[in-house]
């Protein structure tokens, strides 16, 4: 059942019982918090979390190149995030922790300005909820200043090897193009339009 419908129906039904406007408008709310853990888009296996930053000056964005990826083709880019790591750290504050890691600014300085795209964590892949938090800047720092701390273990080269080998300042409007199709399709699912 749409979660939309479903919420509007139960909204219709609780009108006909309640009298009170302020026992509607709670019955309304507890429905909406029951139909957010029923959403079929939710229902995923102990989801983990991802969380990033879209650091942005309106007309580009910011994005990572990870290494093994091809620069300059549609679907190769990310942006800097990665997994919460304990219970003990925040989403927010796993999206600045791998924003430093991964390109070596701290953008801490902008962390009460960043706000949430969505609303809550959203599915992103099976197992792995995503949020991102946009920080809007008037002048996006020159690309030199990036410079990847976080490194995997390439075991064909058996070395030690950057998440992140280049970066590039990429037209918002095409974000959809240049990521990973995975956040074209969660953008669009949740209607996020940039």
């Amino acid at each position: 059942m749409n979660p939309e419908y479903a919420l509007d129906t139960f909204t219709q039904s609780a009108k006909q019982i309640l009298t009170s406007k302020v026992q509607l408008e709670a019955v309304t709310d507890l429905a909406k918090t029951l139909l957010e853990f029923a959403d079929p888009r939710n229902n995923v296996d102990h989801p983990s979390c991802s969380s990033g930053l879209l650091i942005t000056d309106g007309k580009v964005f910011l994005a990572e190149l990870p290494t093994g990826n091809k620069k300059g083709k549609p679907h190769q880019y990310d942006l800097p995030k990665g997994h919460v790591e304990n219970d003990g750290e925040s989403v927010k504050d796993a999206a600045f922790r791998e924003a430093l890691e991964e390109t070596g600014y701290n953008w801490h300085k902008y962390y009460n300005d960043a706000h949430g795209i969505f609303r809550k964590q959203v599915p992103f892949r099976k197992g792995n909820n995503l949020m991102l938090y946009r920080i809007n800047l008037k002048e996006l720092p020159p690309l030199t200043s990036y410079s990847c701390k976080s490194y995997f273990h390439d075991p064909k080269k058996n070395a030690a090897m950057p998440e992140a080998c280049s970066y590039e300042y990429l037209p918002l409007k095409e974000i959809g193009k240049w990521l990973w199709p995975e956040f074209d399709k969660t953008f669009k699912r949740e209607g996020i339009k940039f």
